[in-house]
């Protein structure tokens, strides 16, 4: 027994003394490769001076190189460095991104000399063409008042600065708008960077995306997300929402354009770029016009009628001289000697004739029928927007709105130095009253003539206008005065 238990007390001891031997083992083996680093570190120390400073040079441990390899600007290690990798992405695709318009809205150019945007960029460089065209009309009449020397050629002051006018006369450069989508296209430069195009689909859901865009200062900012589907007709649903103002570039991994997002009318939009695209040609494609507009006739008034045919439910009465035959109301039932059954077959019929043509028709209207004919107008009979009244010798431009809640006479288009402007009218705002006198209502062309003998008053006149929920006061004294 005994000598078993001595042999019980010599088994841990002999373990203790290999564990011993292995740590000496192991720090003499550091204090070596420690000693050998130090000696070539020396040595290179040591040549790296000259011969004649041998004897006095001080060795110096060089700093430990990196440890893991340096990344490219794009190396894919969201995880490793996701904030690092965030900041280069947003740094490399800023660069594809353009600031439009005094709004600072974010787009991105689509192709050479063509941006996509938002419809407040647009608005508001459509708003600096208006000021610039009312700016160069308040100019016009004023130099009608104004004494030049003609024997001399001695210009006044204002024809000197004409060429340093910041109002100088220009175009917006909006090529097209759709509101209800949200986008505009805008002209700019030929040699701005376009972004490489990726496809959406062929991301698995939960691939990282970003959605890059400009702030105030031009600076590029993203916000990293992932991608949770791509729909069939190429909406996308993402982990993040739209800016809040203009247009997000989604990037993909490695820097490629895989769609859009922003702030629709009705609310987020998210888009891969192929939908994008045919959504941008849409917008540019040539509308056809038609002076007559026809609609599908309810079964019951067919069975009425007992005939078949089509509604015409708009005409476009300035496309014809001296005044349509055709009337809205009309019931077309046939159209240059064929009969019409379907929008679409009449649209088709339309589109085929030329400008100029006469075209036969037959209607019923009211429960006679009708025979005549009419001469196709030419393809400018689109119905003309709501005029402006600009009064120019004020500085400012009214329009007509049928608005429920903010109906009447708008102000659309203010010159900031001119003399509304400096009286302090501002753009939206509702004409109310001039000189305590209510303000004609409607778009009629005697409320019309009523709102511009406001631009030949030789008097100061009191505007009384309506802003938001307020009501205030704009005492304007015409030029000259």
């Amino acid at each position: 027994m005994r000598h078993l238990h001595e042999r019980q007390l010599l088994f841990p001891a002999l373990v203790l003394l290999v564990v011993a031997g292995v740590l000496i083992h192991g720090a003499l083996d550091r204090e070596q490769a420690a000693r050998a680093d130090l000696g070539s570190t020396d040595t290179t120390a040591a040549e790296s001076v000259g011969a004649d400073q041998r004897e006095t040079s001080v060795p110096v441990r060089a700093p430990s190189g990196p440890l893991l390899s340096l990344r490219g600007d794009l190396e894919k290690t969201p995880l490793t460095y996701f904030s690092d990798y965030w900041a280069q992405l947003a740094s490399e695709m800023g660069a594809h991104l353009l600031k439009v318009g005094a709004t600072g809205e974010s787009g991105l150019v689509v192709e050479p000399g063509l941006a996509v945007t938002s419809i407040v960029a647009a608005d508001a460089l459509m708003a600096v063409e208006a000021r610039s065209r009312l700016k160069a009309a308040s100019r016009e009449t004023a130099e009608t008042t104004e004494n030049v020397d003609e024997a001399t050629g001695t210009a006044t002051d204002d024809d000197a600065d004409v060429e340093a006018d910041p109002w100088a006369l220009a175009s917006s450069g909006v090529r097209a708008i759709d509101r209800e989508e949200g986008l505009a296209l805008v002209e700019v430069d030929d040699g701005l960077p376009q972004f490489a195009h990726g496809d959406a689909r062929g991301l698995a859901s939960g691939s990282y995306v970003g959605a890059v865009t400009l702030d105030r200062a031009g600076a590029p900012s993203i916000t990293p997300g992932y991608l949770v589907s791509a729909a069939a007709d190429g909406s996308l649903e993402l982990s993040f929402g739209p800016p809040a103002s203009g247009l997000a570039a989604v990037v993909d991994l490695d820097g490629f354009l895989v769609g859009v997002t922003y702030l629709a009318p009705d609310g987020a939009r998210a888009m891969a770029v192929d939908a994008l695209r045919r959504k941008l040609d849409a917008m540019v494609q040539p509308e056809p016009c038609r002076a007559i507009s026809v609609a599908q006739l309810d079964v019951g008034v067919l069975d009425l009628l007992g005939r078949r045919g089509l509604l015409i439910d708009r005409v476009v009465a300035s496309a014809f001289a001296p005044e349509p035959s055709l009337r809205a109301g009309d019931v077309l039932i046939e159209w240059n000697g064929e009969p019409v059954n379907s929008v679409e077959g009449f649209e088709a019929s339309y589109d085929a004739l030329e400008a100029g043509q006469l075209v036969r028709y037959r209607v019923i209207r009211g429960r006679r029928t009708v025979a005549g004919g009419t001469v196709l107008p030419d393809a400018e009979c689109r119905a003309e927007a709501p005029a402006v009244v600009r009064l120019a010798r004020l500085g400012l431009e009214v329009e007509w709105r049928d608005e429920a809640d903010a109906g009447g006479w708008i102000v659309t288009t203010v010159v900031p130095d001119g003399p509304a402007g400096l009286a302090g009218v501002a753009e939206d705002d509702r004409l109310l009253t001039v000189d305590g006198r209510a303000v004609a209502a409607g778009d009629s062309p005697r409320a019309r003539a009523a709102v511009e003998r406001l631009d030949t008053s030789d008097s100061p006149v009191l505007l009384s206008l309506g802003r938001g929920d307020r009501v205030t006061l704009a005492a304007i004294t015409p030029p000259g005065l």
